[in-house]
């Protein structure tokens, strides 16, 4: 017998992470996984913060957790389709990630 836990998974999975409805695949860290990808969400989030912090954020995208072996962490390198990036948030959000990522500029 499911449990309403084992249901929010299932819809996660299903339905919000659907390639066919809002998420696509990209290489993370070599790694084909299902995100999110949420530019509405990081121009508001730097808006409400005046740019204070987030005016180098670049990306912003959901992730299910089970696609990483750890919780990224601030600082983070993250190869994302051939770009370096850097870690500038992490926000845990049950089964998923919400990651902010700044460009990295050689």
């Amino acid at each position: 017998m499911s449990n309403f836990k084992d249901f929010l998974a299932m819809d996660l999975k299903n339905t919000f992470f659907n390639k066919n409805e809002f998420a696509e695949e990209v290489n993370v860290q070599g790694k084909m996984i299902t995100v999110i990808l949420d530019p509405e969400l990081l121009i508001e989030k730097q808006l409400k913060s005046g740019g204070e912090g987030l005016e180098k954020a670049e990306l912003l995208f959901y992730a299910p957790k089970s696609e990483f072996e750890y919780k990224p962490e601030i600082t983070d390198r993250m190869d994302i389709d051939d770009r370096i990036y850097y870690v500038l948030t992490v926000s845990d959000e049950k089964d998923m990630y919400v990651i902010t990522l700044e460009r990295f500029q050689s």
